[in-house]
């Protein structure tokens, strides 16, 4: 499936008058066209980067590129589009400016969750549950059963996995059972550093 590629859109047309077309040879009037071409993933235009002029004789309605053009005919397209102008529509533009807010929002979500994290490690709250970098190569989770001022106290996980991304598949309850435990606040706030704990979740 084809999800990228190149498509152009006609951003500007207009009139060219009192021209001799090289194949018909008659005095006539033109019609010129600019066409803009932009990239697009999915059908949504990400940026424009290239225009192309054409121009159509009215009388035998042959089509000349730009480049075909006699020397006259240029300096009359040239002016056409000096004077009217062929300005890039900015929906042209949408995926960047779309990645762009894309961007923006996850450093602000990853700003905040920074934020929460570091109000989770200081003020540690009966529920949170602790992703730990178990062993190298497994994880697992404990869940705090209850906060003193010194101390946390918790259930280990019963389940370690291999990947973080499936540490989501054991939070159930079910896999709390009787791995009871104790961490000093220091002790917590260490195994932060050392990466053994790697983040918190809080209902």
């Amino acid at each position: 499936m084809v999800f990228f590629g190149v498509r152009s859109k006609k951003i500007k047309t207009g009139q060219l008058l009192n021209l001799n077309c090289s194949y018909c040879e008659e005095n006539t009037s033109m019609t010129y066209s600019i066409f803009a071409k932009y990239f697009h993933i999915y059908w949504i235009p990400f940026f424009p980067f290239k225009r192309k002029t054409v121009v159509e004789c009215n009388s035998c309605y042959i089509t000349y590129e730009y480049k075909e053009l006699k020397e006259n005919m240029k300096v009359k397209v040239d002016r056409e589009r000096e004077k009217y102008g062929a300005k890039i529509p900015v929906w042209m533009f949408s995926g960047l400016m779309l990645l762009c807010v894309l961007v923006s929002w996850a450093f602000y979500q990853s700003g905040n969750y920074d934020i929460k994290e570091t109000d989770y490690k200081k003020h540690p709250k009966k529920g949170d549950v602790y992703f730990l970098n178990y062993t190298p190569g497994n994880y697992t989770t404990l869940r705090i059963d209850k906060v003193d001022k010194d101390s946390i106290y918790f259930t280990l996980n019963d389940t370690a996995v291999y990947k973080y991304t499936k540490v989501f598949g054991i939070l159930n309850q079910r896999f709390y059972t009787n791995k009871k435990g104790t961490y000093s606040r220091k002790r917590v706030l260490e195994l932060f550093k050392q990466d053994s704990i790697i983040s918190i979740t809080r209902k």
